[in-house]
């Protein structure tokens, strides 16, 4: 139906685990992980005792807010970095670094100031172009972004980092064919570098390019064998180009690589969604929320597969479960509004849901319907027609709409209005669910 508002998460490839910028990326494991963690915190310490012992060096500042950097500490960082610039203002480093903390916290103002400073000092650096382009992409200036992006690659030619950015440009801007072409270029400088197979395989699959993609995860499996991802991508691809087998054996193999890979759980939840085997759907959708139980759109993707399997008690739980961790994801609150309204039961308690799903996200047409919808079964028609027809102002032609707002005019005594919006119905979708007793009655007309 229209107005549930899904998010089956299988062939999203923004769904897929980011990359960092780095050239080669492996997975670490749990152990490795908390090494590394371990050993972060003596660094940090002993460069806190440094700051302590020389406050006025630079040096000391700058590798303790780098520290803080890459640990996550921006509010840290940022106090280190502004005592840099107070020692000297002109360090090329301290601004830039600076920038890319205010553009992660939107302060996007002040990071292009800090760029424009950077630019005065050394206006070379191909840094600085790199990161102007996001600053200008970010204010929608995309002319601009695209004319810095440019500038970092002629600044440095060889940079990955610069291909990186500029056919990340072109990806967002949907100029797939630039954006592969300058992906290519790139493995030219760094044949072997994970992170540029990995944005022509998304691609690749965006556009539908789906052997392109499937030889290039191949490609990337040579290069990082052990990593569960790989094969979670190129199970995703064999999946899009209709070679299931092989896809669910890719992502179980992901899964073996690395038995607490959150996403090849999700993935293999979705693939069987799309298959309406709902039983194993649930089974791995459990299995990923085990693993990681912060995860708000895999447990809204298990409520709707209750709901599939008609469960709604199930569903209701997940749902508000839903609503009290995160109280501003509007589409649990308008899938339990719809759920409530459709089954006829607690219609007060769906019509608040629907109301602060309609606060949260005016103007959507799903949750007019829903509201619509559940002013019906209230049966206070007038306020059910103006809000179907205000979601049928947004999307005239979707069936689910017109049938309620069919149902809505049929009840007020508006017949021809009514048989109007049933004869698009049948029209548009032959084989609508309610087909029959809406023929039942524009027959009695």
């Amino acid at each position: 139906m229209f107005v549930k508002i899904g998010l089956i998460l299988l062939l999203l490839i923004s769904q897929t685990p980011q990359y960092s910028d780095s050239v080669t990326t492996n997975v670490s494991s749990s152990r490795d992980i908390k090494e590394k963690s371990e050993q972060q915190k003596i660094k940090i310490s002993q460069l806190e005792e440094k700051v302590k012992k020389e406050p006025k060096s630079i040096e000391a500042h700058y590798e303790l807010g780098m520290a803080y950097f890459s640990n996550n500490l921006l509010d840290k960082a940022t106090i280190e970095f502004k005592k840099v610039l107070e020692l000297d203002s002109n360090h090329l480093e301290t601004l830039l670094t600076l920038s890319e903390i205010l553009i992660h916290n939107k302060e996007i103002d002040e990071a292009q100031k800090k760029c424009e400073q950077a630019l005065k000092i050394n206006p070379d650096y191909e840094k600085t172009y790199n990161l102007l382009g996001t600053i200008y992409l970010l204010q929608n200036k995309i002319d601009k972004a695209e004319e810095s992006l440019k500038e970092a690659l002629k600044r440095n030619p060889n940079s990955i980092i610069a291909h990186m950015n500029l056919g990340g440009f072109y990806h967002k801007t949907n100029r797939r064919g630039e954006a592969i072409k300058i992906f290519k270029s790139a493995l030219k400088i760094v044949p072997n570098a994970p992170i540029v197979y990995i944005n022509l395989g998304q691609i690749y699959l965006e556009s539908g390019f789906y052997d392109e993609a499937i030889d290039t995860y191949h490609k990337l499996s040579k290069i990082i064998p052990n990593d569960p991802r790989v094969y979670d991508f190129l199970g995703i691809a064999y999946i899009s180009s209709r070679q299931f087998d092989k896809g669910l054996a890719q992502i179980k193999k992901a899964i073996e690589i690395e038995p607490k890979y959150f996403l090849g759980y999700v993935h293999l939840g979705d693939y069987y969604f799309t298959q309406k085997k709902y039983d194993q759907t649930i089974e791995f959708y459990k299995k990923a929320l085990e693993i990681n139980p912060e995860q708000p759109n895999v447990q809204f993707q298990l409520g709707i597969t209750y709901e599939a399997i008609k469960e709604y008690k199930n569903a209701i739980k997940e749902y508000e479960k839903l609503i009290s961790l995160y109280p501003k994801f509007v589409a649990v609150y308008n899938n339990l509004a719809y759920l409530y309204a459709d089954q006829k039961i607690n219609l007060k308690r769906a019509l608040q849901l629907a109301q602060k799903a309609n606060e949260l996200s005016p103007n959507s047409a799903a949750i007019l319907d829903t509201l619509g919808w559940i002013y019906y079964q209230m049966k206070q028609y007038n306020p059910a027609v103006l809000n179907l027809e205000k979601a049928y102002n947004l999307i005239s032609d979707n069936p689910m709409i017109l049938y309620h707002l069919g149902m809505a005019y049929h009840k007020k005594g508006e017949n021809k209005k009514a048989v109007a919006k049933f004869n698009q119905v049948l029209k548009l979708q032959p084989d609508f669910p309610e087909a029959k007793s809406i023929k039942e009655i524009i027959n009695k007309k």
